[in-house]
């Protein structure tokens, strides 16, 4: 279990929280002096501004780390993803500056674009749902292996990511 858990509403926000838990508190109030020996955070810009922020769950966290970040909605245009690229770079290399030496850094990206997946997921439920109480004719969704196929190929394209480890 955590001994601290530091809240942030958005990427700046877990960049400092990062460096304040590698570190430590001056006055140790919260993270003791020297900071913790293992930290975990999440940067999220990306995973919002492309929609696969799926904020559809009952909180099972504390609210402190449940905010939806302060950043205003763009258009997903190309340059505004260049420009959310850009800045979580700017956010990951500023996080392996804030470590000490002899720190391992491992950064990964979680999953890719989970939407179809989703998707499938909720026809497949309704399906199921539907299924055990109608006949087959009168079903508002069919699941056949067409489906269940493209069902497949999108847990393949949601599981897809990258990472990369590194020892400063």
């Amino acid at each position: 279990m955590a001994k601290v858990c530091i809240g942030c509403e958005n990427d700046e926000q877990v960049v400092e929280g990062v460096r304040r838990a590698v570190n430590g508190d001056e006055d140790g109030k919260l993270v003791p002096g020297g900071g913790v020996d293992f930290t975990w955070a999440r940067l999220r810009e990306l995973e919002w501004l492309r929609g696969w922020w799926n904020d559809n769950r009952k909180p099972t966290i504390p609210d402190a780390i449940t905010h939806t970040p302060t950043i205003e909605t763009p258009n997903l245009t190309p340059t505004a993803l260049a420009t959310a690229v850009t800045r979580t770079v700017s956010h990951i290399t500023s996080i392996y500056a804030s470590l000490p030496p002899c720190t391992l850094f491992i950064v990964y990206s979680g999953t890719g674009d989970p939407r179809e997946m989703a998707r499938l997921q909720a026809m497949q439920q309704t399906f199921k749902k539907e299924f055990q109480t109608k006949k087959w004719d009168q079903l508002s969704v069919k699941w056949t292996d067409v489906e269940e196929q493209a069902l497949k190929r999108a847990c393949r394209k949601a599981r897809a990511g990258c990472g990369f480890v590194a020892m400063k």
